[in-house]
């Protein structure tokens, strides 16, 4: 579930919207498209504040686990994708380590090291959400440049592609992580 809403507003309806919410958190209910979850004591939150040239930016995020909101079933469900998606990004950071490091010592990354980082790749955009599928799209396509770089054997091409493979990945995690 993901709701995400960007318009213009008055300053006093953005202060009704925000009373509102204060008034859920206090309840501690919040309803978000007509799902009530609970809130627990201890929030874990991220507040920025920033100006820039001109533009001010204040930011909020909070956020707790929802597990004990979920019926059993649907408990279980989550758990076991929660635990296979970390599973495949832990495989995943390895293998790209290993090709990072071959790079770095001035060699082309071993095909069964770079079979592997592409098979979990392939898991791990198979189990994105849908929001990540642009941003899915554009990490394979760097992958399928990345082989292509080693067949024809330029080390500076491979690089080049580790390197944008890496900024999509930073990039996909601070959009969605």
């Amino acid at each position: 579930m993901k709701t995400e809403v960007k318009e213009t507003v008055s300053r006093r309806e953005l202060a009704d919207h925000l009373e509102a919410l204060v008034s859920q958190l206090r309840a501690g209910l919040v309803e978000v498209d007509g799902q009530s979850w609970q809130v627990p004591e201890s929030l874990e939150i991220k507040k920025t504040v920033k100006e820039k040239k001109g533009m001010m930016r204040y930011k909020l995020e909070w956020q707790w686990p929802t597990l004990a909101d979920y019926d059993q079933s649907t408990q279980q469900e989550a758990v076991r994708w929660q635990n296979g998606f970390k599973q495949v990004k832990k495989d995943l950071a390895l293998s790209f380590k290993q090709l990072r490091q071959a790079v770095g010592q001035g060699l082309l990354p071993d095909k069964q090291v770079l079979d592997e980082f592409a098979a979990h790749s392939r898991v791990f955009t198979s189990m994105a959400e849908p929001e990540w599928e642009e941003s899915a799209q554009e990490f394979m396509e760097h992958l399928e440049n990345l082989y292509r770089s080693v067949e024809l054997k330029q080390m500076e091409l491979v690089a080049h592609e580790l390197n944008d493979l890496q900024n999509r990945m930073k990039a996909c995690h601070r959009e969605f992580g």
